[in-house]
């Protein structure tokens, strides 16, 4: 709004899905008229675009995606017990990205394997959530199938990314997927849900499979497992 009045030009990128947040989005423009500014809106992809839309639909809405570098996250896969299936998920392990979820999803996944394969699930990242993962890990007799990796730089993941079968992205309100983008560019399957901005790079039956519903999800993962 400052910059607006001292006719600064301006460019507003939305990076997050407003999902819950789109009333108090509606009640600022109503107040301010951010709709009517004379400023660039641009959004991380489609999914992140709607809701700016839906408010200011005379607007348009840029998109312009994030980006990495591809390259560095191309890897050669390491040798691997075959009856053993990695799954890796990289989050803030925080409500927002669904951690405790992801855990249902697996413990689902380990009382269906067929005979002879285990699931193992990395966990990489940290966050207010760890201290609830671990108690239901311990409830559930889960130690031997999740491994809380907790924060590791680039290289690092790489690594895990090295040895790992399947990448899973639960998060419901994901405006892009930058991790899910890296495991892809790694050659991993991606599994993760259709209503996020993931599905703007991968394909449902192409780079990955997306799903509707949490059961959905754990069906997906246990047939790569499979």
């Amino acid at each position: 709004a400052h910059a607006v009045r001292r006719q600064i030009p301006t460019v507003v990128t939305i990076h997050c899905v407003w999902s819950y947040a789109l009333p108090l989005f509606d009640v600022l423009n109503r107040r301010y008229h951010w709709d009517r500014w004379p400023a660039v809106l641009s959004a991380v992809s489609d999914v992140a675009a709607k809701p700016i839309r839906h408010l200011a639909p005379d607007r348009d809405v840029m998109i312009l995606p994030n980006g990495i570098d591809n390259d560095a996250w191309v890897i050669d896969p390491l040798p691997r017990d075959e009856s053993v299936v990695t799954v890796v998920a990289t989050m803030r392990l925080a409500p927002r990205k669904r951690p405790l979820h992801l855990l249902r999803m697996i413990r689902h996944v380990r009382d269906r394997v067929p005979p002879g394969i285990r699931v193992k699930l990395v966990v990489i990242g940290e966050g207010p959530e760890r201290g609830s993962m671990e108690k239901y890990i311990a409830a559930h007799d889960l130690a031997d199938a999740v491994v809380l990796a907790g924060r590791l730089d680039r290289d690092q993941i790489r690594s895990v990314f090295a040895s790992a079968d399947v990448f899973v992205a639960p998060a419901n309100l994901e405006s892009f997927g930058i991790a899910a983008l890296e495991a892809r560019c790694a050659g991993l399957p991606v599994v993760a849900k259709s209503r996020t901005g993931i599905r703007e790079f991968v394909e449902h039956g192409q780079e990955g499979l997306l799903a509707d519903t949490d059961r959905e999800m754990a069906d997906h993962i246990l047939a790569l497992v499979a």
